[in-house]
């Protein structure tokens, strides 16, 4: 929270609708807290900036072998951050528009939304290097 009351006003905080953050408890925090929440639907992964670059990050984590402590995880996570192509964060961020309007335009009152649309095409270089990548992981 004191983060957060330090960016100013007008910040609005942002989770996903994850039951441990729909209970009592945590309205109560929110509400006590004086800080603005989004309103935000349940289940909905592609419309958040952070869950690809998350899941990104936990996968690089898997190529560094196992975190024995807090401190290798800090310095893993840290150097796979930095180490994060900035045309690949783009992407995350972009695709949430698209996303968006197909989720409106697929739902209009019914619920057949179908997760994973698809982002920006990449270039031949960025297709190889994405295939590097996952065959080094496997």
């Amino acid at each position: 929270m004191p983060f957060m009351r330090s960016l100013g006003p007008g910040f609005i905080a942002q989770e996903d609708n994850a039951s441990s953050h729909r209970s009592k408890w945590v309205k109560q925090y929110w509400e006590k807290s004086g800080i603005e929440l989004m309103k935000w639907p349940p289940n909905s992964p592609d419309l958040s900036a952070i869950e690809p670059p998350w899941r990104h990050l936990k996968w690089k984590q898997g190529a560094s072998g196992p975190i024995t402590s807090k401190r290798k995880m800090t310095k893993v996570w840290k150097k796979n951050w930095k180490e994060m192509d900035m045309k690949l964060l783009q992407r995350f961020v972009y695709r949430i528009q698209g996303n968006t309007y197909t989720m409106g335009d697929s739902m209009l009152g019914g619920n057949d939304y179908k997760e994973g649309t698809s982002p920006p095409p990449l270039t031949l270089q960025e297709r190889e290097k994405l295939a590097d990548e996952i065959e080094d992981f496997l």
